[in-house]
């Protein structure tokens, strides 16, 4: 998985979750029992899930390449409550490796 799809997944997801608890504060008022407030439960729990399956992913990502420094950036700022921030710096940070495959000249 490339690290554009990483990061756009990541940051989608944080932008769900957040605009689902919003939503949430808002009902919470209006309607504390309802079908509405389930849904922007699910909606919180399944972009939650997301996030944390990708960032997962760009920690793997980072051991691979042996980038401590942006690893350990990554872990810290999600164990801080900054993990958009270290998510963001990721999909800044440098090239996209290459691939990992060489071709052969064709024999005449």
């Amino acid at each position: 998985m490339s690290k554009r799809t990483i990061t756009r997944w990541y940051i989608g997801a944080w932008l769900a979750w957040f605009v689902s608890l919003c939503a949430l504060v808002v009902m919470a008022h209006a309607a504390p029992n309802s079908l509405g407030r389930t849904l922007v439960i699910v909606v919180m729990v399944v972009s939650g899930l997301i996030t944390l399956y990708m960032w997962l992913r760009a920690l793997i990502k980072l051991a691979r390449r042996h980038a401590t420094f942006s690893f350990v950036a990554i872990l810290l700022l999600q164990l801080v409550g900054l993990g958009i921030v270290g998510m963001v710096s990721y999909a800044l940070s440098g090239p996209e490796e290459k691939l990992g495959y060489v071709t052969r000249p064709s024999v005449t």
